[in-house]
């Protein structure tokens, strides 16, 4: 049995009469405010998050525990559908509430969850109570100020008492109320009682659906809950009356606001979303699914942050979220993302939900404003287009009136806005062209709606010039023109300046050497030189050349001097080649040089170590002396490409090859080069979807105290399942991730990954044991690191204190002073710091105090062979030693063989990992070495 979705959103808002709440596992994801109300807190922020058992009276009835009776009704649920039974709860005041609870199987995202409806039976149970005990209580009760009740004699129905209730409720007063018969008030046939009375017992009720006569002759549906109280030794009837009535028409009224809100809501224009005050989604409506592109079913109960936000607005989120929370609205235009991942531009206007002095919810719009954003930016680029055109503008009435014009028109022809505006363009006649002309120039505008061609006209100062004009007509949405633009350039000078272009564009300006395009022309000239003559035997050669760092030097000591050392650097190139060799310079600090006549391969290399030569020379610029290192690469025809577009390709593939290695040097194509580039390309772009595919998972290596001979701590290591049938080694992708950028997307899923598996560990009753997790120099320098990772701890409740964050000793010696300020915070926050690899770098000991490191971690390349390497064993030592007196903890890893371990035992290393314990393993397989007294063979063999 399910209940309907319609039917629940009524039952979680604060118009419901009875209490709501949704259980999954054990725990209350979700509850309405009558539930809230009936346990005596305040919002149900207070109960979310608690165990459904937590919350009850400790013993119920018949001497059974609250959680054992939660339990089997749950079986019941899921075994059955459904299930109802009373159970005692614990008000905040420490009162005990009665209730009577059905519970109903539903299904939500693939889990199973129980939706629990609470009637409070506090009342009745105590009436049963006080019927139990006689009149001794009946007085106490009786004057109940909010329940109508009734004394009836059982032997001939006439009414022995009233409350005051029950008289103003039917409308008499109580005198005239102590004369009547209760068959006065009950409006039933005797057939009829009999028939409901029969019902309320097989349908197992409490109470009868009788209809009671008021004075004023209107008749209500009631709910009476009826029993025996003993009364001076005599028995009467007790009975409580329930007004079905005013529920109903409680009921009605919502229906009634609830469509005025539902028209309103599902038909504004606007995407509306509404909130609970978790942010967590209860609803929006069509233009929302629509813009968004969700259907409700797809994202309810999620947070709106993770359905909506782009990552970069995650900040954005959490000051809206702040905002809401100090009751505050927030009104902006902004970005959301759609489904398919694009950013729709909105205003939005978020603001909380005020009910009773209390929040109960967010309410969310979002107005589409892209086309709008879209019209202004076009309305703002042509007008830019028009003001900062290279070309003279011109704009006219139909009259040919001028109405504006751009900078350009004004440099062009001498006359300013103020001279122009409002005046007839025949200003600019020159005299040159009859009145045929320009009849056929407006034929052609009137006929066609533009015109263009050459045109000579005069500027201010009296001088005629030659210019390229297009005149166009703007029409309106009948057809009829408008306005009229111009626009008009200057050619005067351009046929004088053919020539000298021609000869200048086949030469960089800076170097003087030739540029790229000609380089191409000149290279594609030698291959077809090589196609079509088979018996053309000389071999041809493409070096390419790069500066290293030279971005540096631009940034360090200006473009002026990076200028310099291009003039100078081409200068040797020069003197490198010979007469039939072609230098150029392909762009920025690259080169490329042909070499068409080359015989062999030891002729490339002596030239390439020869070039590096000439080019390992000190620069003096301006008195400054710089040392410049240079990358070649070389690909050679036909061998390495056959089109000028491959060769030039791969000698660009093993120059970059040639930069992996520091130095000046060289390298020559091979095909492995471009498969391990295709390699890194496709690693590069599927890594951007393995964390959505589901594809990353995280295995844990143990690692072990040697003195209680137990787990104390276990490094998260992630792996990279792609597409589930092919794994992907860490130090194939990670530094790709590192290159990307993804590595801040990845590192924090390890993270949050590895701390919720921690938490797990810890609720499921084990030992709590230290989470170690790497962390990239990219993360650290990352602004909001420290913020993601407080975040992480409380999402996940993990405590500070059990995660160790491993970082890389070459990390200490950037030391920087933002890395400082982020690891001296995480010290704050109680997360201890690891130097992983220790012993491989170059810390320092005042590198260690200042980052407060807790632990070192020994690299294997130590630990391999050190039982029979005296220099392993003295730098051990050393390290160990050295960690001691600094109180900093020690783990050795890498830890193979019982020798090692011994070795390790006898120095005072009590921190051990490695394969002689446990490979990296699953989660599972942790718990299940969690789980069992600890007694592994390692120590067994070394005890």
């Amino acid at each position: 049995m399910k209940i309907r979705k319609d039917i629940i959103n009524f039952l979680l808002s604060e118009n419901a009469l009875e209490g709501f709440l949704i259980i999954k596992e054990d725990k209350i994801v979700d509850c309405n405010h009558r539930f809230v109300n009936m346990l005596g807190h305040l919002t149900k922020d207070d109960l979310i998050g608690e165990k459904f058992y937590d919350l009850a009276w400790k013993i119920q009835n018949g001497e059974s525990c609250a959680i054992e009776i939660f339990k089997r009704m749950a079986a019941n649920t899921f075994n059955y559908g459904r299930s109802k039974f009373e159970y005692k709860f614990k008000t905040i005041s420490g009162e005990m509430l009665w209730t009577e609870i059905i519970f109903i199987e539903e299904e939500l995202q693939g889990e199973r969850i129980i939706n629990g409806i609470i009637k409070d039976i506090t009342l009745w149970k105590e009436f049963e109570s006080f019927i139990n005990e006689g009149e001794n209580k009946y007085a106490s009760i009786f004057n109940n100020p909010h329940t109508p009740m009734l004394i009836i004699d059982s032997k001939n129905g006439d009414i022995k008492d009233v409350n005051w209730v029950a008289c103003d409720y039917h409308g008499y007063l109580k005198e005239k109320m102590l004369k009547m018969n209760i068959k006065d008030i009950n409006n039933l046939t005797e057939k009829e009682i009999y028939d409901e009375m029969k019902l309320a017992k097989m349908e197992d009720r409490k109470f009868f659906r009788f209809k009671h006569k008021l004075a004023n002759g209107r008749v209500k549906d009631v709910e009476v809950y009826s029993g025996p109280i003993v009364i001076s030794n005599e028995i009467f009837l007790l009975f409580i009356i329930h007004d079905v009535q005013e529920k109903k028409e409680i009921e009605e009224r919502y229906e009634i606001k609830n469509t005025y809100f539902k028209y309103l809501f599902e038909y504004s224009p606007e995407a509306i979303a509404l909130l609970d005050n978790e942010f967590r989604i209860m609803n929006v409506n069509k233009s929302f699914e629509e813009i968004f592109m969700y259907s409700i079913d797809e994202i309810r109960y999620k947070n709106i942050t993770n359905v909506i936000c782009d990552e970069e607005a995650y900040d954005e989120s959490t000051y809206f979220k702040d905002c809401i929370k100090k009751g505050e609205f927030v009104r902006k235009e902004t970005k959301r993302k759609r489904r398919d991942g694009k950013l729709v531009e909105v205003a939005f206007l978020g603001f909380p939900i005020i009910k009773d002095k209390k929040q109960i919810g967010v309410n969310c719009i979002y107005s589409d404003v892209s086309k709008i954003k879209e019209e202004e930016k076009n309305k703002r680029l042509f007008s830019e287009i028009f003001k900062n055109n290279t070309v003279g503008v011109v704009i006219t009435d139909i009259n040919g009136n001028i109405e504006w014009i751009n900078d350009t028109f004004t440099k062009i022809t001498g006359y300013t806005s103020l001279e122009v505006v409002g005046k007839n363009p025949n200003i600019l006649k020159s005299g040159k062209h009859d009145n045929n002309y320009y009849s056929n120039m407006w034929n052609s505008i009137l006929t066609d709606g533009k015109w263009q061609g050459e045109i000579y006209n005069k500027r201010k100062n009296g001088e005629i010039y030659q210019e390229w004009l297009n005149i166009i007509a703007v029409k309106d949405d009948n057809g009829n023109i408008e306005h009229f633009i111009a626009m008009l350039n200057d050619i005067t000078d351009e046929k004088q300046k053919e020539k000298k272009i021609e000869i200048l564009t086949n030469r960089d300006n800076l170097t003087q050497l030739y540029n790229r395009e000609y380089f191409i022309n000149k290279l594609n000239y030698e291959i077809l030189k090589r196609e079509k003559n088979e018996e053309y035997n000389k071999g041809l050669a493409i070096f390419f050349l790069d500066i290293d760092d030279f971005k540096e030097i631009n940034d360090t000591l200006g473009h002026l001097i990076g200028d310099e050392i291009l003039k100078k650097y081409a200068g040797r190139l020069s003197e490198c080649i010979s007469e039939n060799d072609l230098i150029a310079r392909f762009g920025g600090d690259e080169f490329i040089i042909l070499f068409p006549t080359i015989k062999n391969s030891y002729q490339i290399m002596d030239i390439a170590e020869r070039i590096l030569e000439v080019l390992k020379t000190s620069y003096i610029v301006n008195g400054c002396e710089l040392n410049m290192m240079t990358s070649i690469g070389i690909s050679i025809y036909p061998h390495d490409g056959t089109d000028s577009t491959t060769l030039v390709r791969n000698a660009d593939i093993a120059m970059y090859k040639s930069k992996e290695v520091k130095g000046n040097k060289f390298t020559i194509f091979e095909p492995i080069f471009d498969k391990k580039i295709q390699e890194n390309f496709e690693i590069k772009n599927n890594l951007r979807h393995a964390i959505n595919k589901k594809e990353l998972f995280l295995n844990y290596q143990p690692i072990y105290s040697s003195l209680t001979e137990k787990i104390i701590g276990v490094e998260a290591l992630l792996r990279w399942n792609y597409e589930g049938n092919k794994l992907i080694p860490p130090s194939k992708f990670i530094p790709i991730a590192e290159k990307s950028g993804e590595i801040n997307a990845i590192g924090e899923w390890v993270l949050t990954n590895a701390c919720k598996q921690n938490s797990i560990w810890q609720s499921s009753g084990h030992k709590p044991i230290f989470m170690s997790v790497n962390v990239s120099i990219l993360q650290l320098e990352h602004p909001n690191f420290f913020e993601i990772v407080r975040r992480i701890l409380r999402e996940t409740g993990m405590k500070a204190r059990y995660l160790q964050l491993e970082i890389t000793e070459t990390i200490l010696t950037k030391n920087t002073v933002q890395v400082i300020e982020i690891v001296k915070q995480l010290n704050k926050l109680g997360v201890r710091l690891a130097i992983d690899d220790f012993g491989t770098g170059y810390s320092s000991l005042g590198q260690l105090s200042k980052f407060n490191v807790d632990k070192i971690k020994i690299d294997r390349m130590f630990i391999d062979g050190i039982t029979n390497n005296y220099n392993k064993k003295k730098i051990v030592k050393a390290i160990i030693s050295m960690a001691k007196s600094l109180n900093i903890g020690v783990i050795a890893e890498g830890v193979e063989t019982i020798e090692q371990l011994g070795f390790l035992k006898q120095n005072r290393c009590n921190m051990i990992q490695g394969y002689l314990f446990s490979k990296p393993i699953s989660a599972k397989e942790i718990e299940r070495k969690l789980s069992k007294s600890y007694d592994w063979y390692p120590f067994k063999k070394y005890n």
